[in-house]
C-alpha cells in the first residue's frame, strides 16, 4: 500500500523568498503530487523543483486546459468529481502513476 505525506513546507508563490526547504523536501520525497491551478505561480516553482531534481511530478487537473500549453505534453490526471466515488476513482488512478514512478526508478536506479 502506497501512504501519501504532505509536504513540510508549503510551496510559496514566485513574489515570495522561495523557502529552502521547500528544495529539500521536493529532493527527498519519493514522489510529489502536484494540483495545478491555473496562474498559480507556486506551483511552476515546485514543477521546476521536481525538473532540478529529475523527480516527474504526478500532475492533478480539473480540466486539461488548465495546463500551460508547454506541459500538456507530460502525463497528467484530470480530476473533476469531488463525490465519494470521484475521490476514491483519483486515489486509485494517483495510486496506478506513483507506481508506475517507483517502477521505473527502480529499473533505471
Amino acid at each position: 500500500m502506497i501512504e501519501f505525506a504532505p509536504l513540510s513546507h508549503a510551496v510559496t508563490p514566485m513574489a515570495q523568498e522561495p523557502n529552502a526547504g521547500q528544495a529539500a523536501d521536493v529532493r527527498s520525497a519519493a514522489v510529489v503530487v502536484i494540483e495545478v491551478s491555473p496562474g498559480d505561480a507556486g506551483v511552476m516553482y515546485a514543477l521546476g523543483l521536481c525538473q532540478g531534481v529529475g523527480h516527474p511530478p504526478v500532475l492533478l487537473v480539473r480540466r486539461a486546459e488548465d495546463l500551460p500549453t508547454g506541459l500538456r505534453g507530460l502525463r497528467y490526471i484530470i480530476h473533476f468529481d469531488d463525490s465519494d466515488a470521484g475521490l476514491d476513482r483519483l486515489r486509485v488512478d494517483v495510486g496506478r502513476r506513483v507506481a508506475d514512478i517507483l517502477a521505473a526508478r527502480r529499473v533505471s536506479g
